[in-house]
């Protein structure tokens, strides 16, 4: 199977994340798909007090590796997510990433 990327096309969501872009790199082993978080912040809690007097404090950007779609192409998810911080008790947290399996670095698709 040959992947053409100008005439393929993506709609992928996962809770609050979508995918905004892909890219595949010059010789088409890594293909690459980027999520970016659109939760509004008043629907955000503080993970500590329960708050929901809190403001988006940090972006960060995490690198997971994924199932592959296509054989022998190595698939890989960065998720632009947010850290948080608390106005009432001032500590910060970072924004679920529900396809992320806890304390790895890759998705729970791969991890199963």
């Amino acid at each position: 199977m040959h992947l053409d990327i100008n005439n393929t096309k993506i709609n992928i969501t996962c809770q609050q994340y979508n995918c905004k872009n892909y890219k595949i790199n010059e010789n088409k082993s890594e293909l690459t798909f980027e999520f970016v978080s659109d939760k509004n912040t008043r629907n955000v809690f503080c993970t500590h007090c329960g708050s929901s007097n809190v403001y988006v404090h940090d972006n960060n950007k995490i690198t997971l590796r994924d199932m592959p779609i296509w054989h022998g192409i190595k698939q890989f998810v960065n998720v632009n997510f947010h850290r948080y911080k608390c106005n009432c008790c001032g500590k910060t947290f970072n924004e679920d990433i529900g396809l992320k399996t806890p304390e790895t670095r890759i998705t729970t698709r791969a991890a199963q």
